[in-house]
């Protein structure tokens, strides 16, 4: 179920400017004393969201395994959340997205997507892309975006050790694996050496 991340961004289609001098609710996430007017570097010694530290939208939706169409504001891909092929949009600035196809996956930028593909928290899912601050300091250390999410890797990783499995056993068995067979054990080893080594990193 896709989350909705209402942070004032524009409807598809407008994008939302970035100010951040924007005014902030008293109690909201990040605000001041009485709500005051927060900027970078008031967050940056109070602690709270910092907007400006979020990912460049094309580089996120492509670590996500986003295969991106189109140029211009708005890019297509297949829907992560539905599995249609062409059916999510997505802002190329504010990073806005929505499914075209009516499953309900729509939302403000890049946050409110991480939460809802990883069924993450505000904070949390703040904290994961490196915008959230604690008491003046990064909640962690910005690294290189992965090509691919947990999920994405666990459900690679399960396949290509089913067809690795399969050929062994035929091999254990005295079936001698015929050149595609061994091709496909190749690919499937690869595969899942590439993700060890993305995830050891």
């Amino acid at each position: 179920m896709a989350a909705h991340h209402d942070d004032g961004a524009a409807a598809p289609g407008r994008v939302a400017p970035r100010n951040d001098d924007a005014r902030v609710e008293p109690g909201a996430v990040g605000a001041g004393e009485s709500g005051e007017r927060l900027n970078s570097a008031t967050v940056r010694r109070h602690g709270g969201f910092d907007r400006d530290r979020l990912p460049d939208p094309i580089a996120y939706y492509e670590s996500e395994g986003l295969s991106l169409t189109g140029r211009g504001r708005w890019r297509t891909a297949g829907c992560p959340f539905h599995g249609g092929s062409d059916s999510f949009r997505f802002n190329a600035e504010s990073g806005a997205f929505v499914c075209m196809a009516g499953c309900g996956a729509r939302g403000g930028d890049v946050l409110a997507f991480h939460m809802a593909r990883h069924g993450l928290g505000f904070v949390e899912a703040a904290r994961s892309l490196g915008a959230w601050i604690d008491d003046g300091r990064p909640g962690r250390v910005p690294t290189r975006p992965r090509p691919f999410s947990a999920r994405d890797a666990l459900s690679v990783v399960e396949t290509e050790l089913n067809v690795a499995m399969v050929v062994l056993s035929d091999a254990r068995q005295g079936i001698t694996p015929t050149d595609d067979d061994w091709q496909r054990f190749l690919q499937a080893a690869g595969r899942v050496d590439r993700i060890a080594q993305e995830a050891a990193r």
